[in-house]
């Protein structure tokens, strides 16, 4: 596989999320830790490359755009709010967040919008739960809290084609497979080791392990790994499906050895590509809106364009 790799941002803290819009705007979610400081923003970068950035009292994990327009994003943060921003308020003094949701008892790790429901988000956090809240009316509320988990929620993510499926993750080893009208796992799966990351191909989930395996499975009938991958050498921490320039399917994945790697979804048994390497972590992936390309995100605190 033939790559390229454009170098297009250097942000002044750790990536730790990337998301983008069908326009072309990058959002990246950051952490800065030096010293006693620890805080974190979010920056997005418009189509024109001109950037808009708001600094926040905390780490920024993750990033979700949410409502019928995507025109705000939810912000999954290290304090254990879940925080709801105008992207139109970016930049500006005195801005104030659009809700803020503060039920979870510790780090909220990751957070996701249902592509079928712009209104509704789930979030995990160390707490060992998994939230859904409801942007609805202006305070919001928390519709559901969901225990399965017996230690640190790493990732959650919603079905792409199911409205009310949530998949989640943890440091307990366990896929957990939600109904989030429920308060009980519809099914569960213990990989035995932990697993940090996750994402949906259509009614696949792919599950990133902290041993650099990739495991995926039928959520309908979790019993064993449809497919094992290997290829990473330390914890799959980021993956997202993107569609390549041919429109073809691919699986591109991130992780603690500094690599990004790609493989065909058609062809899952052929050894991945690496085509990008960071100087530090990778914990953040996303499509090209329009496909050809992902971005990625490190600790190093680049985010880079690579072809696929």
């Amino acid at each position: 596989m033939a790559t390229q790799t454009e170098a297009l941002y250097t942000l002044p803290a750790q990536i730790d999320g990337l998301i983008a819009r069908a326009d072309g705007m990058i959002v990246a979610a950051t952490s800065r830790v030096f010293g006693n400081d620890w805080d974190g923003g979010v920056t997005a970068y418009m189509p024109d490359k001109q950037q808009k950035s708001c600094h926040l009292p905390s780490g920024v994990t993750g990033a979700a755009f949410v409502g019928a327009t995507s025109e705000a994003v939810a912000l999954s943060c290290d304090d254990g709010n879940v925080v709801v921003l105008s992207l139109s308020s970016m930049g500006e003094e005195g801005w104030r967040p659009l809700q803020m949701f503060a039920d979870h008892e510790n780090i909220v790790s990751s957070v996701s919008c249902s592509a079928l429901d712009k209104d509704v988000i789930a979030s995990c956090s160390v707490d060992q739960t998994v939230k859904v809240w409801s942007m609805k009316g202006d305070d919001g509320a928390c519709l559901t809290t969901l225990r399965g988990h017996c230690a640190p929620v790493w990732d959650v993510a919603y079905s792409p084609v199911e409205r009310n499926m949530v998949a989640s993750v943890g440091q307990d080893g366990r896929l957990l497979i939600w109904d989030d009208r429920t308060t009980t796992p519809a099914a569960s799966l213990d990989q035995g080791a932990p697993l940090f990351s996750l994402c949906w191909n259509e009614e696949k989930v792919m599950v990133g392990s902290e041993n650099g395996e990739i495991f995926i499975f039928d959520p309908r009938a979790l019993t064993a790994p449809l497919e094992t991958l290997t290829g990473h050498t330390d914890a799959v921490r980021s993956m997202a499906v993107a569609r390549s320039a041919d429109d073809k399917a691919m699986l591109v994945s991130g992780g603690d050895d500094c690599a990004v790697m790609v493989r065909a979804m058609a062809d899952l048994a052929a050894a991945p590509t690496v085509v990008e390497r960071h100087s530090d972590y990778v914990r953040a992936l996303c499509a090209v809106p329009g496909g050809g390309a992902v971005y990625s995100g490190s600790w190093d605190k680049t985010i880079a364009k690579v072809q696929i």
